[in-house]
């Protein structure tokens, strides 16, 4: 394939980078930006692996990043993410948004590179729990203001389905903080017998969200669409040639039915609906 070499040497790279003291790591997430040239050539720009502990989380997680501009990679520690400058500073310190003290529980997911999400407790009410979220800043006034806007037309529209408050943006972090919903991870709710039934009741969640009345949030484009998932099936062709050129034939008759949604009512739809994104009550 023709990442094979560039992989093997990045392999390589992070073999050599890594602390002689360290022991035992596995790759967790692996997250790879490539960009098309003029000559319609793939070629690589970004190359982020997560490592952690293969015993467990107790040990530090390694973060290596490969940048195209640069031409090498580098090794930090978590939570010192480059791209979330901010991060490490706050957790030392950690503050809401008024610079009360809080404590850190844990944090509940790690997008390198991208997000982090982390549970918190007001230091002088510890039965308090908020949620903060750190983003790149170049997207955390999107993601604030979607949270707002979704959440007010819940309220507005007194729809079951509950959705987290905005509590307020972080002054000196590109970080908000929301409140804390409690129920189990939808995710780790299914068993064999109840899938089911709660595959069901996941769809009357989404049908929910159609019917509320977001405003504020953007206008879908159906250029816009078709365009990523263009984008999607030309990935998947270099990464898989013969699983692309079949997605290819898919698509195109798919596309040109999709001319008549430019005339319909589009509807609020959660984009990356999934069953790490719902809870449980």
């Amino acid at each position: 394939h023709p990442l094979t070499a560039f992989l093997s040497s990045q392999r390589a790279d992070m073999t050599r980078a890594l602390p002689r003291n360290v022991d035992g790591v596995v790759v967790a997430n692996t997250d790879l930006k490539m960009s098309v040239a003029t000559s319609e050539a793939w070629r690589p720009e970004r190359l982020t692996c997560l490592m952690e502990p293969r015993d467990g989380p107790q040990g530090q997680r390694l973060l290596w990043i490969w940048r195209a501009k640069t031409g090498v990679g580098s090794l930090h520690t978590f939570p010192n993410d480059p791209y979330l400058p901010d991060l490490a500073d706050w957790i030392k310190t950690p503050v809401d948004h008024d610079s009360t003290p809080l404590t850190v529980t844990r944090d509940l997911r790690y997008v390198p590179t991208r997000r982090v999400t982390l549970s918190a407790q007001l230091a002088r009410a510890p039965n308090r729990t908020v949620i903060v979220k750190f983003k790149r800043r170049s997207k955390l006034a999107e993601a604030a203001l979607r949270l707002a806007c979704v959440n007010a037309a819940s309220l507005r529209s007194k729809s079951p389905v509950p959705t987290a408050r905005m509590i307020g943006v972080l002054p000196k972090h590109a970080a908000f903080v929301q409140e804390y919903l409690p129920g189990e991870g939808f995710d780790r709710a299914i068993a064999g017998w109840n899938i089911s039934s709660m595959m069901e009741e996941a769809g009357n969640v989404h049908a929910r969200l159609h019917a509320l009345d977001v405003a504020d949030v953007g206008d879908w484009r159906l250029g816009e669409y078709q365009q990523v998932i263009g984008e999607d099936i030309r990935w998947i062709t270099f990464m898989i040639p013969e699983i692309g050129r079949r997605l290819e034939r898919l698509w195109q008759p798919i596309a040109r039915r999709l001319e008549a949604a430019n005339s319909m009512r589009h509807v609020f739809c959660h984009g990356d609906f999934v069953p790490g994104q719902l809870l449980c009550g």
